[in-house]
Parts: structure tokens; C-alpha cells; sequence
């Protein structure tokens, strides 16, 4: 991400405290692949769906509240998806391979 913009999205105008030299997290990747997608696509983010789709976690309750719209938009639109443990692992740091696969999803969707 350069200079903290993202498709027109000013990552550091979302939080002020966005650190851009910290490894990122599943579910903080989330917010960054939902806001870069909706902008994209003009898909409206829905903060009203509290658990959504995210009852097939099964570690949910441990997904911060302010994540849950946007890792229910990228489960919907599939582009972050659970482990095969049935978890999400919000707070696991994203791997190279499932970056790649985001990026991809991204450029090419």
C-alpha cells in the first residue's frame, strides 16, 4: 500500500493508528480487502448483520465486533475463508500464500 491509499481509500482517515510497517492480521486484512472491494465494486458494507455469516466459525466469539462486517463481506464474496478446523483465526498474521490469493482475487475478480 502506498502512501497508506488504497483505490481511493485513505487507510489512516479509517484509523489513525493504522501502523503500515506492522504485520497484518486476518481479520485486519479483512477491512482492507472489504473497504478496497466495496470501493471497487459499489458494494455497500452492511455494519447492521452482527454475527452474519460468521456463525460457521467456530471460534466467532472471538472475532472482534468491529471486524465482523467486513470479514462477513470478504466470506461473502469469498475472498478470505476459514481453516478446515471450522475456525477463522482472526488474529492469525496472514500468510504469503493467502496475500497472493487475496491479490489475485482483487486484479483479476
Amino acid at each position: 500500500i502506498l502512501n497508506s491509499k488504497l483505490e481511493g481509500f485513505d487507510l489512516q482517515a479509517y484509523n489513525e493508528n493504522w501502523e503500515l510497517d506492522k504485520i497484518i492480521s486476518r481479520g485486519e486484512m479483512s477491512i482492507v480487502l472489504a473497504l478496497a472491494y466495496s470501493t471497487r465494486y459499489g458494494i455497500t458494507i452492511r455494519y447492521d448483520l452482527g454475527d452474519g455469516l460468521l456463525y460457521i466459525f467456530e471460534d466467532v466469539k472471538s472475532i472482534s465486533e468491529d471486524q465482523k462486517p467486513y470479514i462477513n463481506l470478504c466470506v461473502v464474496y469469498q475472498l478470505l475463508n476459514g481453516y478446515t478446523d471450522g475456525e477463522f483465526k482472526a488474529q492469525d498474521p496472514l500468510t504469503r500464500a493467502q496475500a497472493c490469493k487475496v491479490i489475485c482475487k482483487l486484479l483479476y475478480n
